[in-house]
């Protein structure tokens, strides 16, 4: 049986208003801990936890626990569990009682010495953000009468949180719990939770314009797939997604199958190389609406914290679909921490130019390539999983970890693209092709690098231009190659790998993404001495203890 409580029940539960509706529907989440109670009872209490499940749309499962006593004054211990996948938003929600015996306190304890029982059945129902009632129907045989707990928060902290009675100034309230977003957005916009949002068509946060997203929101494109549905953050426009880890924002589709809707785009003014030293001087061909570079470097187009963006990939012009995330040209100000984009048609991260950074960036089973620079990008990342599962039918020939170009139409084009890159794990699948394919002379410096599992060679560097760039502006570092298919090296990888310091090739030993003990990443590692590293002496995006994916983002499925 699923565990019946987290560690601490001193737990969860978070009510928002998400209703214009007579009574006041609530928003569960995790958000707040807090003890609910009837002051009128004697300090009557439950300790509530709900626990979002990471893989479907406001959907969790709600805990309590009580202290209560029987026919016979006997102390009981009672927890109640909801049945399956609980809604967020719904009003009633069915559980089940349990009574749990044996067991032991101290460091003796045995969980197997421990029975937990089912005895009946309860009901939760929501009031509004600072009342909720549990009907208990236990069974004859447990020995508790039928009861009714009406509840409020123990602490006015643990109420509500923002009270969202309609939809936002600006945006179309369609019913049911949504809300469409404007085509543009020039002001100031705020996405509270207890609402989905739905983007029709293009929507832009055009210059001056800031579209914020609160922790727990979902935004999701239209089931009307007459023109792409997605959001372009335009050069001096910015986007505040802003989640934790208890409540990612997610970006997603109608449908959880690739393609379901387009994708996020972020454009600034920082460089690009097709035009480096004018402003907003290079276009997004897929969207030609789309400017971006300058000189900027320091360019802020927001935040992008905890997000998760889902099943992009819409087809956006002929042959061509939109990558899960889209930089063009964006600047250092920017935070990119905790995103993953999975399951898309094309690329999840696209870097046009700029020279944002980020950390802890996950792209999972995508069509297409997981991590892809071009035009002069110059940024630093580090902690990147890349997982190409084997989920996604559109992987194939062109399904890499990393591609790196500088420019197609001129190889030597500057600035050159050049990511500096730390803690990298790609690890690849049966459907795809190759770890890191660099060419058309793109640079890179690598460190902490492991590739592994891909279908063609781990690592390619491809022609004599990225290859003329050996130990200067590209190098690789106390990395690790895995196996691959076709084998470890084509091209000038082989090169590269030789002229850098500390490489090593072998069985990495991973348990999925993370370092079994004894695996030669555990140590070994080294990453750049730079500011914006963080120090770490292990290869690969994990240290073999702390799986920094776990609690929020959208499962990947079997590793």
């Amino acid at each position: 049986m699923k565990r019946l409580l987290r560690k601490s029940l001193a737990a969860a539960v978070l009510f928002g208003l998400t209703s214009a509706s007579a009574f006041a529907q609530a928003h569960l989440s995790s958000s707040f801990d807090g003890t609910w109670w009837n002051p009128t009872q004697g300090g009557r209490g439950v300790l509530f936890s709900y626990i979002p499940n990471a893989n479907a749309v406001n959907q969790g499962t709600l805990f309590a626990a009580l202290y209560t006593y029987n026919a016979g004054g006997s102390p009981v211990w009672v927890t109640l569990q909801s049945e399956g996948n609980a809604s967020a938003v719904a009003k009633e929600i069915p559980a089940k009682m349990f009574v749990g015996s044996g067991g032991s306190f101290g460091d003796d304890f045995d969980r197997s010495k421990v029975n937990v029982q089912e005895i009946g059945t309860a009901k939760f129902i929501i009031n509004s953000c600072n009342s909720v009632d549990i009907q208990m129907q236990p069974s004859v045989a447990s020995g508790l009468p039928v009861s009714t707990y009406k509840l409020q928060p123990f602490q006015k902290s643990n109420a509500c949180g923002t009270v969202v009675q309609q939809c936002p100034a600006t945006t179309i309230d369609l019913g049911n719990g949504q809300c469409q977003l404007p085509s543009a957005i020039s002001g100031n916009l705020r996405l509270p939770k207890g609402k989905t949002y739905i983007v029709q068509g293009q929507v832009s946060v055009r210059a001056g314009g800031v579209l914020t997203v609160d922790p727990g929101v979902t935004v999701m494109g239209s089931t009307n797939r007459s023109q792409p549905n997605f959001i372009a953050v335009l050069a001096d426009g910015q986007i505040v997604a802003d989640g934790t880890r208890e409540e990612p924002i997610t970006f997603t589709g109608p449908e959880a199958v690739p393609g379901s809707w387009a994708g996020v785009v972020l454009a600034g003014r920082s460089i690009c190389n097709d035009a480096p030293t004018t402003d907003l001087g290079c276009k997004f061909e897929a969207i030609p609406e789309v400017l971006y570079g300058g000189t900027k470097l320091d360019d802020n187009s927001g935040v992008l914290r905890y997000v998760r963006i889902l099943w992009a990939g819409q087809v956006i012009n002929a042959n061509e679909e939109l990558n899960g995330l889209t930089l063009c040209g964006v600047g250092s100000g920017t935070t990119l921490d905790y995103v993953q984009v999975h399951g898309g048609l094309d690329d999840a991260f696209e870097f046009f130019g700029g020279t944002v950074s980020g950390r802890h960036l996950v792209a999972s089973q995508v069509g297409d390539d997981m991590f892809d620079f071009d035009d002069g990008y110059s940024g630093r990342l580090q902690f990147l999983l890349g997982w190409q599962g084997s989920q996604n039918s559109d992987q194939g020939r062109d399904s890499n970890g990393v591609e790196s170009d500088n420019s197609n139409q001129n190889n030597e084009l500057l600035p050159r693209t050049r990511p500096v890159i730390s803690n990298l794990t790609m690890i690849g699948s049966a459907n795809g092709n190759e770890g890191m394919r660099i060419r058309r002379g793109s640079g890179g410096i690598y460190y902490n690098t492991v590739v592994t599992g891909f279908a063609d060679t781990c690592f390619n560097v491809d022609g004599a231009s990225s290859a003329a760039l050996t130990a200067s502006d590209l190098t690789a570092h106390y990395s690790f190659v895995g196996q691959c298919k076709a084998g470890n090296f084509e091209g000038a990888g082989q090169k590269v790998w030789d002229a850098g310091t500390g490489n090593r090739t072998g069985d990495p030993m991973l348990n999925g993404w993370m370092p079994q003990a004894g695996s030669p990443l555990l140590s070994g590692g080294q990453a750049p001495n730079e500011g914006y590293f963080i120090r770490a002496n292990y290869v690969g995006a994990f240290d073999g203890s702390d799986d920094w994916t776990r609690g929020w983002i959208y499962n990947v499925g079997a590793k």
